[in-house]
């Protein structure tokens, strides 16, 4: 049982390190008013979602070997589900009309959530918890 929380841990400390690089990455180059001037909207929007997936994957290749389905589960309701909007947001944006600038901002700020180890490190929480719980019940 301890190689097996041994395991959990280094995984989820791996994802972690991992997220925050991508993350980091992102901010410091992409994230750069000169990257932001020098690049369409469009190349941005393919950048801001390939780091969702990115970080999606790093979390599902963590979560899904050693930790429960319903983590699993509740990792692709929250990712997938917000991705699709902001996906059709994208769209909308990019085929139809521009969307407002507070509204832009809005969904860069969930992008920028999204991307960031918080909902990794929360995931991660939310295990921990309902393990407690289920211990000392």
């Amino acid at each position: 049982m301890a190689l097996h929380d041994n395991s959990k841990r280094w995984r989820f400390v791996a994802g972690l390190a991992a997220i925050a690089l991508l993350y980091t990455v992102y901010m410091l180059y992409f994230d750069n008013p000169r990257f932001l001037d020098g690049s369409s909207r469009g190349v941005r929007h393919v950048i801001r979602f390939s780091t969702i997936l990115i970080t999606y994957a790093i979390g599902l290749r963590v979560f899904t070997r050693v930790y429960p389905s319903w983590l699993v589960q509740i990792w692709n309701i929250g990712y997938l589900g917000i991705l699709g909007i902001l996906l059709l947001l994208g769209v909308y944006d990019f085929w139809t009309q521009s969307l407002s600038v507070p509204f832009r901002d809005f969904i860069i700020t969930v992008h920028e959530s999204l991307i960031s180890p918080i909902p990794f490190v929360v995931a991660g929480l939310v295990y921990r918890l309902a393990a407690t719980q289920v211990t000392s019940s």
